[in-house]
């Protein structure tokens, strides 16, 4: 400060050199705003670019997916087609092969062959039933017996102690 009292014009200078008293020249103003709509531009296209590269890359993904989905399908349809044929090829010669001994009775060969294979068809279908249940019961009942050793733990007693 003077000794009157006023600031140094250099204390009150911005980075510029202009005081806040100088006037903004309009020619700098729309200079300055025009760089910067420029640059906002071109950010832009940039934020653009990007954005549409990656909706590519999504969309060629997806792409892949469904091709390999479909390429799956196809297989797993061929697949078990052979599978079927095969197990077709496989019963309708035991039948024959049954019926010729049987003195040449296909009838009774592919009744025979049918019945076997219904039969075990259904022993492995109550056997699978019986496992799963017995698995998800066990499990039922461990989950239910760590919470109460969880119980005793915590509080020196379970839910059956409470009673």
């Amino acid at each position: 400060m003077t000794t009157d009292g006023r600031q140094h014009r250099a204390s009150r200078e911005g980075l510029d050199g202009r005081t806040p008293e100088d006037p903004v020249q309009p020619d700098a103003l729309s200079a300055a705003f025009d760089k910067l709509r420029k640059h906002l531009s071109e950010l832009r296209d940039y934020a653009k670019y990007f954005l549409q590269a990656k909706g590519d890359v999504y969309k060629v993904a997806t792409r892949r997916l469904i091709v390999f989905s479909a390429l799956a399908v196809v297989g797993a349809v061929v697949g078990l087609g052979g599978l079927v044929a095969a197990v077709v090829l496989l019963l309708s010669g035991l039948a024959g092969g049954l019926g010729e001994l049987l003195g040449n009775r296909d009838w009774l060969g592919r009744l025979i062959v049918a019945v076997t294979v219904l039969v075990a068809a259904g022993v492995a279908v109550a056997i699978i039933l019986l496992r799963v249940r017995k698995a998800s019961r066990r499990k039922t009942v461990d989950k239910y017996e760590e919470q109460k050793r969880r119980q005793r733990v915590a509080y020196g007693r379970d839910v059956e102690g409470t009673r």
